[in-house]
């Protein structure tokens, strides 16, 4: 309990700090989806128009999002920094995407391991944007190791669960449910940040304690050489 606590607030604070933000980037997605849609309608032969607006609103919208986490933007900031860098992270979301397919495709389980491994990959991007995007899927599947690999997926399947279950019995009130999903949505995407913070940080203290017992090996050594050539 002791060690879930600190994580816990820091989750809370953060969804204090980033719920609004993440809400109206949400949001926007949405009504730029909507409007896409009814050109669509009007117009079928903008079919494509309409799917490369809604991939672009997708990558946009997860790098605003990531930016508002990561750099503490605002929403204005979020957005300007998304229209303005989201081609940055396609080669890394193409590679995911790539992954994931050709992980469904082989009896669907190494698909959904994939997708948890990889569900950090745009705050490592955020904080890592001039590495290329083999390394960005690799510190990703990294940080997902041992215990955090099992909590991203409890949280996919409640998450999931919950969806299930406001699509089964929302039908009745559609609005309503609209509604419940979108306050929701943000929860998820602060919960996956806490855990990647939390694990970079774990990562970067034992890196730390390494490099501080290489030097210490290599004092030891240093002295032991010295002592010798007195001798």
């Amino acid at each position: 309990m002791s060690e879930k606590s600190p994580l816990i607030s820091k989750g809370k604070e953060t969804l204090a700090k980033a719920y609004m933000p993440i809400l109206w980037i949400m949001l926007l997605q949405v009504v730029v989806g909507w409007v896409s849609t009814l050109v669509n309608d009007v117009m079928p032969f903008a079919t494509i128009f309409t799917i490369v607006i809604l991939l672009l609103i997708g990558i946009i919208g997860t790098v605003a999002v990531s930016a508002i986490l990561v750099n503490d933007a605002s929403f204005g900031e979020s957005v300007m920094f998304g229209i303005k860098n989201f081609y940055k992270i396609i080669p890394s979301a193409i590679l995911v995407a790539l992954l994931t397919i050709g992980g469904l495709v082989l009896f669907i389980i190494p698909g959904i391991i994939i997708i948890i491994k990889t569900a950090f990959f745009p705050f490592v991007w955020i904080e890592n944007q001039d590495k290329g995007a083999w390394w960005i899927v690799k510190k990703s599947m990294r940080s997902t190791k041992g215990k955090t690999f099992w909590t991203v997926l409890m949280i996919m399947f409640l998450f999931s669960l919950f969806a299930g279950f406001l699509d089964i019995f929302g039908r009745m009130a559609a609005p309503l449910t609209a509604i419940i999903t979108m306050a929701v949505a943000p929860i998820p995407v602060v919960a996956y940040y806490t855990l990647y913070k939390r694990s970079a940080k774990k990562h970067n203290d034992e890196n730390a304690e390494n490099t501080e017992n290489e030097k210490s090996i290599e004092g030891g050594s240093q002295q032991n050489t010295e002592s010798e050539s007195q001798q």
